[in-house]
């Protein structure tokens, strides 16, 4: 009844007050903020860094967006405008400080105006900015548009503002205000038209029953349809159960080899998978090839015109393993759900065939694990070795999948070829858990044999009181990237990891430093021991403190001394110390025909010195490497330096300047002398020889010891 009402409302809302999305072929990408479609944003990118955007209410007063460091109002860049009765335009540049009060006129506008119009009730307002900041901008009042997730925050009122009094905007109200993370940099990709012949079937769940717990993860393996011919899959779509936008968080779907099936798939082949010794699926199936992912907030994936995913027929995909993974907070016990995902198909093949890369971090809560208390970034990395199996001539990457959990603060896919860095694949600066979405690049990428590929994910552990481990929770870590491409290679999955010797050095040592311990208990005969390392060292049960690893906290009262001096400084030696420098990564093919490839190795052996790519549009220094830098105490030593002696050069110029003339005087003066002097006495003695019938004999003067003369080639120097 509540949601018939719903929908009547909405449609006496759009009878009475006229037609939403009417801007829609004038931008590349829009989206509704709101949830009953009352405001809607446009976009589109411009030459020049220029952003063209579009802000679109259904109101007569004044609608705003803005760009959010966090999706509140505090400290954000507000863009507000209306249209008066008349038809003119008013469009303000403004911004807020710490507090909620009504934004600010901004000292400097940086808006251009293009148009507005106010038809059947819907205020519509475009306008112009930049995408970056303005280098000489030192305000601090504007936000530049983030690559990847924008927070977006709008707000509307029924009143128009009053150009002449900056305090004129009314209060918008609880109800006419809200907050979205959008994708303004990369946009959410563009619709393909399908083949006139394609098909579609689904793979869904079948009435599960969410668990009450605030993370679960379900598999379900499926059969595929059978083809006795190869079918191309073109576009994916969610299928997201209504009523449940709000628990079903993400979604994957991965190519299941034909012998890892036991027996005969049905229905009922649906399970928690977070134990693979007692579920159905196989564990094998998982560790195939990923060949689609989707998270809350992204919409249907299309593949490019000139390539598809093969299935059924002569390819390898007859099965498909789907895994959902439910977020849960509130712990709810009465949701059933039944989503999944809507496969389209076409038996006209194109011209390649899609497969999906993995890179990043390996998955393992022994060799990625994020210490409480502090902002830090984890870097997976892969190889030159791994990717020298690609294909000659390469492979084309036309999208990508970055993914992380409720710790992920930021994340880039960075591309490295011959020492040189090229543009990353996709940075996301304000990365949501609540809004992940496949990107599709703006440019098609070449991936070539050798290229060398770093995930860098930025976490934020600042709320947290324990080790942050890799798993599959929400609470857990991943730092994952995807990356579609066509044709599809051998090669599939590529990973790094601490290596467990730098890892259990790293324990051992921030244990004797006091920055961890463990705080167990033992009950025996009704009387309770407790235990830390210490106990255990003792009385010999463990030989060093790293036999607990994070892994085992939980078990054991382990805790992490967030609070003591240097304990965020110690966690960031995995990537400034050759002691705990170690990783091992780890590559395989998407069917693993030739096992995998698994060494210890470092960062500075797999890359060395590079020179890195330039993302600040202000410019970067001419020299920027991977070099390790200095402490930040001695840059700060040697720039003071620096300045002081160029000040000094400068104060004294004039007199140095002065002196340096007068001490040229003076040696010339003597040298003149000199050659007077010289050439008298050179006078007098040829006289005398020539007087005595005696002559100067030419010659060379030789050196007695032979190592005086360096023979070609050779150097003197010792």
């Amino acid at each position: 009844m509540v949601f018939l009402v719903s929908q009547l409302v909405m449609a006496f809302l759009v009878a009475v007050s006229g037609q939403m999305g009417s801007w829609n072929d004038d931008f590349e990408f829009s989206t509704y903020l709101e949830e009953n479609h009352q405001f809607r944003l446009y976009w589109s990118h411009l030459d020049d860094d220029v952003i063209d955007i579009g802000m679109e209410a259904n109101t007569t007063g004044w609608i705003a967006v803005g760009l959010s460091p966090n999706g509140g109002m505090e400290n954000s860049d507000i863009m507000l405008g209306w249209v008066d009765d008349d038809g003119s335009v008013t469009l303000q540049d403004r911004y807020t400080g710490d507090s909620m009060s009504t934004p600010a006129l901004d000292d400097e506008d940086h808006l251009t105006l293009i148009e507005g119009e106010q038809e059947d009730g819907i205020t519509r307002i475009r306008f112009q900015r930049t995408r970056t900041l303005d280098c000489d901008d030192t305000s601090g009042h504007d936000m530049a548009v983030a690559q990847g997730t924008s927070r977006v925050i709008y707000a509307w009122n029924d009143d128009d503002g009053d150009a002449d009094d900056a305090d004129s905007i009314n209060y918008h109200g609880a109800n006419q205000r809200g907050s979205q993370s959008v994708n303004l940099w990369y946009g959410e990709g563009d619709a393909v038209d399908l083949e006139d012949d394609v098909d579609y079937f689904d793979l869904t769940l079948t009435n599960w029953s969410v668990s009450s717990n605030e993370t679960t993860y379900i598999c379900k393996i499926f059969e595929l349809p059978s083809f006795d011919d190869t079918q191309h899959a073109v576009m994916f779509e969610p299928l997201i159960e209504d009523g449940n936008e709000g628990t079903v968080h993400h979604a994957l779907m991965y190519l299941c080899p034909e012998d890892s099936i036991n027996g005969t798939i049905n229905d009922t082949h649906q399970e928690v998978c977070d134990e693979f010794d007692t579920n159905m699926p196989h564990p094998d199936c998982r560790d195939s090839s990923l060949q689609w992912a989707w998270a809350v907030g992204g919409g249907s994936h299309y593949f490019p015109e000139e390539a598809g995913l093969p299935l059924s027929g002569d390819s390898q995909f007859h099965y498909a393993f789907l895994e959902v993974h439910y977020d849960n907070p509130e712990r709810r016990s009465d949701i059933v759900d039944s989503s999944g995902i809507r496969v389209w198909y076409t038996p006209t093949l194109r011209e390649n065939d899609v497969a999906v890369l993995w890179f990043g971090a390996r998955v393992s809560p022994s060799g990625q694990f994020m210490v409480p208390g502090t902002i830090t970034t984890y870097t997976g990395f892969c190889s030159a070795e791994c990717t020298e199996t690609l294909p000659s001539d390469g492979v084309t990457a036309f999208a990508s999948f970055l993914h992380a959990h409720t710790a992920g603060y930021a994340i880039s896919l960075r591309h490295v070829r011959d020492g040189v860095e090229l543009e990353p694949l996709e940075i996301n600066e304000h990365y949501d858990f609540d809004y992940q979405q496949t990107t599709t690049l703006n440019e098609t990428v070449d991936l070539l044999p050798g290229d060398r590929f770093i995930v860098e994910c930025t976490y934020d552990t600042t709320d947290r009181d324990e080790m942050v481990l890799a798993g599959l929770g929400s609470r857990e870590e991943m730092c994952v990237a995807f990356v579609y491409v066509y044709p599809a290679p051998d090669f599939y999955y590529c990973t790094s990891t601490f290596e467990p010797a730098a890892a259990n050095q790293w324990l051992d040592d921030a244990y004797y430093e006091g920055y961890w311990d463990i705080n167990g208990s033992h009950t025996i005969n009704n009387t309770v021991y407790n235990y830390n390392i210490e106990t255990l060292m003792t009385y010999s049960q463990i030989d060093r403190p790293s036999e607990y690893p994070p892994v085992l906290w939980k078990y054991v009262g382990g805790y992490w001394n967030s609070e003591m001096e240097g304990a965020a400084e110690f966690y960031e030696r995995f990537w400034n110390n050759d002691t705990y420098s170690g990783r091992t990564t780890l590559c395989m093919d998407s069917v693993r025909s030739f096992g995998l490839l698994q060494k210890n190795t470092t960062f500075e052996e797999e890359f060395g010195e590079f020179e890195e790519y330039c993302t600040d549009s202000c410019g970067c220094e001419e020299s920027s490497t991977t070099e390790e830098p200095e402490s930040e105490d001695t840059d700060s030593e040697d720039t003071d330096s620096e300045d002081t002696e160029e000040s000094t050069l400068d104060d004294d110029d004039e007199d140095n300047g002065m002196l340096i003339a007068v001490i040229v005087l003076v040696v010339v003066l003597v040298i003149a002398i000199g050659v007077i002097v010289y050439l008298v006495m050179r006078n007098m003695k040829l006289e005398k020889a020539v007087g005595s019938g005696t002559g100067l004999e030419k010659g060379l003067h030789v050196p007695q010891s032979s190592e005086a003369i360096p023979e070609a080639g050779t150097s003197t120097k010792k």
